[in-house]
């Protein structure tokens, strides 16, 4: 079974996904994990990384790539942005949504950042990634309609959102 997460930056994904994979004993592969590394072995920040992806199609490619590769594997949760569209016959594709202030404080608490420098690139990077990825596959990953389930994160523990899913999974996804 391949299970899709995606959602806005700081919605929950990685979380999400590590604990659901942990639950149902199935290997899990984060494209953010792996664009953050992109990021640390370039010296940047995530957000930095986003700005030189906007303009060098080789960075999303090889993410895109690779979220490909790891879809052909067995038992797999995976988390990526556009994995509606990369892996759009995933047996159950899951978004996650969150309140901005709560994914603004996600992120700033995962980066060991400043709430008020998180907020400000965050607003910047939601519009940025939506055009950025518009442009260049005619996607919008935040349409619910490419999703079999959207969870809103906001107020939930992570083993209360992978309660959810698992609900969905027993019961058909759909």
């Amino acid at each position: 079974m391949i299970i899709t997460i995606a959602g806005r930056p700081g919605s929950g994904k990685n979380a999400v996904g590590e604990e659901l994979a942990k639950k149902m004993g199935y290997s899990f592969f984060s494209a953010g994990g792996f664009f953050r590394n992109i990021a640390k072995k370039k010296r940047v920040s995530v957000f930095g990384l986003g700005e030189i992806a906007r303009r060098n199609i080789g960075i999303d490619k090889s993410v895109d790539d690779k979220v490909v590769r790891e879809s052909k594997k067995k038992n797999i949760v995976i988390e990526a942005h556009l994995s509606g569209f990369l892996i759009p016959k995933a047996d159950l594709k899951v978004y996650l949504e969150a309140d901005f202030i709560l994914r603004s404080k996600r992120i700033a608490r995962r980066d060991k950042s400043g709430v008020l420098k998180a907020f400000f690139e965050l607003r910047k990077r939601d519009r940025a990634d939506i055009k950025r990825w518009k442009k260049r596959c005619d996607f919008d990953y935040t349409n619910r309609k490419f999703y079999d389930t959207v969870i809103d994160t906001s107020g939930l523990k992570v083993m209360d959102v992978v309660g959810e899913i698992m609900k969905k999974i027993k019961g058909g996804k759909k």
